[in-house]
């Protein structure tokens, strides 16, 4: 076995350092040192070690006012990723005819592991919305795209997925134990669209449904407003110009 290879034929190292990036997110766009050797569970020397090589790499980079933050080069990777991304030129009429529909925030979202990453934003045109920004990761599974691409992941990763996922209670209506997440999911398939009602964030509702491809469901695309504007008498509605979209942007992705 090659030093650093793990049993399962995955690499040790480059496992760490990619564990590494993750720990920044939106609401933690800036660490420390130690807050990365803490969230890694590493020791200081090697936490210092693997920065000093993801700087070499423009992959992290020093904060003006101390910590770290996601550098440069990820920057041009991401928009390299985007260029690259056939579901991306496909699907942006799709997502630009349901926004101009529905006046709502319009996303399309991909399942990576067990990250839900925005793809994709079509900003509401109303004067109250929601902002969602273009790589964002989503908390799993509180929010409708999130528990659409859980619902139909394959059977085996699902349900390692949901053994991993983390039912906190954002609000009152949220998903807190796996009895009630397995009923949600398997509602999810039966249906063919989720529904997070307030789950998330109070006030707040989306509808999302799977573009199945060849290679089963990485995608997902979603209508997100307030509730005062998405209510129940336009659910149905709401609901079938999701499906609709959906089914299309999948139909020529798979084409």
């Amino acid at each position: 076995m090659a030093r650093g290879e793990r049993q399962d034929g995955q690499n040790a190292v480059a496992d760490r350092a990619l564990d590494i990036l993750l720990s920044f997110s939106d609401d933690r766009p800036v660490l420390t040192a130690n807050q990365l050797r803490e969230a890694n569970n590493m020791s200081r020397s090697t936490i210092y070690r693997y920065i000093a090589s993801l700087r070499s790499k423009g992959l992290i980079t020093e904060d003006q006012g101390g910590g770290f933050r996601l550098g440069p080069r990820l920057i041009a990777m991401a928009r390299i990723a985007r260029r690259g991304n056939t579901i991306l030129e496909i699907a942006k009429p799709f997502l630009q005819e349901m926004s101009e529909a529905c006046g709502e925030v319009v996303q399309l979202v991909e399942r990576v592991g067990r990250n839900v990453i925005v793809l994709e934003v079509v900003e509401s045109r109303h004067r109250i919305g929601i902002t969602y920004l273009r790589g964002q990761m989503l908390p799993s599974p509180a929010g409708a795209s999130a528990k659409v691409l859980l619902a139909f992941a394959p059977e085996d990763e699902r349900e390692d997925l949901m053994k991993m996922v983390d039912l906190h209670p954002y609000t009152a209506k949220s998903i807190t134990d796996l009895a009630s997440l397995r009923a949600s999911i398997e509602e999810v398939r039966r249906q063919g669209y989720a529904l997070n009602d307030e789950e998330l964030d109070e006030g707040i509702r989306a509808i999302a449904a799977p573009i199945r491809g060849r290679d089963g469901v990485r995608y997902a695309t979603s209508i997100v407003g307030p509730s005062f504007r998405i209510t129940d008498e336009k659910l149905p509605e709401l609901v079938a110009l999701v499906k609709r979209q959906a089914r299309q942007i999948g139909e020529r992705y798979d084409a």
